[in-house]
């Protein structure tokens, strides 16, 4: 398939029963993304944020902009791509990137999600274990999974 579809899929769904839709993106990487799919977003109005912006430095505008998104909805609902992570912290995934975000900046990033209190589901994606070295990325996963337990 093609990294668009399911947004496809999902925006069509929303649009046909007269839902309001909002979606936003941290970490994409325009190298990574058709142009298609970022015309896509653009007609969507899906908010995002390059994984260029996903540095430490960055943080506090990181959170800002996330602020004034979930302003805008009543529920958040939460995908991990584990391919959005550095290659150095997460090699076990279909698409590795040198390029991805580091942890230390998305566990903050995380908890002012979950402080929100809008979370109500989330879930964890494009874990591969077969590309993992020495159960490196499912170690990270497992983290994550810790963490949204202990701060939900």
């Amino acid at each position: 398939g093609n990294s668009g579809t399911p947004f496809n899929q999902i925006n069509h769904q929303l649009k046909e029963n007269n839902l309001p839709f909002h979606y936003c993106v941290i970490g994409i990487q325009p190298q990574s993304n058709t142009k298609e799919l970022f015309d896509i977003a653009q007609q969507n109005n899906v908010e995002h944020i390059l994984y260029t912006d996903c540095l430490m430095s960055n943080i506090s505008r990181v959170k800002a902009q996330l602020d004034d998104f979930i302003a805008k909805i009543d529920y958040l609902y939460i995908t991990i791509d584990m391919d959005g992570f550095s290659s150095a912290y997460a090699a076990g995934v279909s698409a590795p990137s040198p390029l991805g975000f580091d942890p230390l900046f998305f566990i903050p990033i995380f908890e002012h999600l979950l402080k929100s209190k809008k979370v109500i589901s989330i879930d964890i994606a494009e874990l591969n274990p077969t590309y993992d070295r020495d159960g490196q990325t499912a170690n990270l996963a497992s983290k994550i999974v810790d963490f949204a337990v202990g701060n939900w």
